[in-house]
């Protein structure tokens, strides 16, 4: 039964299980290729487990199923298609008002486009409705930073630390809060600890500038991050919102 092979699948995902889930996800999905519900849960399940075609597939196999929607809404958000991103994210909120993949997937949309504030409700939300999705802790945190509240922004990056200390970003986002607030001394420290623990940290990279550039001057840090919130941070012209639209994704 197509619902039994949904479920199976749904408890591995659950539970973590993502290599017994994946022996299983090809077959099933080959063998109920008209059930959308199982080709929904299949997509998202595509999705964590980095076949993105495979994710593509089944989502345009699952009709309107909220899982569906917002499976094609984070693949079309990832080719940066944020008008197309909008509209499937909101499909998938009008029949599932509490789904965490659309509610991050609509605040990153929000966050792409430069209105932080907007994102805000959708990224804490979805960041609480996920639990231990690091990413979505530290998209609502930069959000927050970007509308200008850094205590907020500082209570969302720790969750991030307490849910996993190891997490290089979330360190490395609490280097440049520090920074930001001019405590250069903290910054130091942490970003330390993130490039210990990811060399390819981008908030641990845009620490390292702040510092480098404003040479112990709270005031010239802080111009420096407005500067750096609002230009082109890449050679291939991403923002720190399109940077962090990628971590979150």
């Amino acid at each position: 039964m197509p619902q039994a092979a949904m479920l199976d699948l749904q408890i591995h995902h659950h539970l973590g299980e993502f290599d017994a889930a994946e022996e299983k996800l090809d077959a099933y999905v080959a063998r109920f290729p008209d059930y959308a519900p199982l080709q929904a849960a299949a997509s998202v399940l595509a999705m964590d487990i980095d076949r993105a075609d495979l994710a593509r597939r089944c989502a345009e196999k699952g009709g309107e199923h909220p899982d569906a929607l917002s499976t094609l809404g984070t693949l079309e958000l990832g080719e940066q298609r944020l008008g197309e991103a909008r509209l499937l994210f909101t499909r998938s909120l009008e029949t599932r008002p509490e789904n965490p993949r659309a509610n991050v997937g609509f605040g990153l949309v929000e966050l792409a486009g430069g209105n932080s504030q907007a994102a805000l409700p959708f990224l804490d939300r979805g960041a609480e409705q996920f639990g231990d999705h690091l990413g979505s802790w530290l998209a609502a945190g930069w959000a927050h930073l970007l509308a200008g509240d850094a205590e907020t922004a500082r209570l969302r990056f720790n969750t991030a630390l307490e849910k996993d200390d190891n997490f290089g970003e979330a360190h490395g986002s609490l280097a440049a809060l520090d920074a930001f607030a001019g405590d250069f001394e903290s910054a130091r420290r942490r970003l330390e600890i993130a490039l210990r623990l990811d060399r390819q940290s981008f908030s641990a990279a845009l620490t390292a500038t702040i510092l480098a550039a404003a040479e112990g001057d709270d005031e010239k840090a802080r111009r420096i991050f407005e500067i750096a919130a609002s230009q082109p941070l890449t050679p291939d012209g991403k923002t720190l919102a399109d940077l962090l639209v990628g971590m979150a994704l």
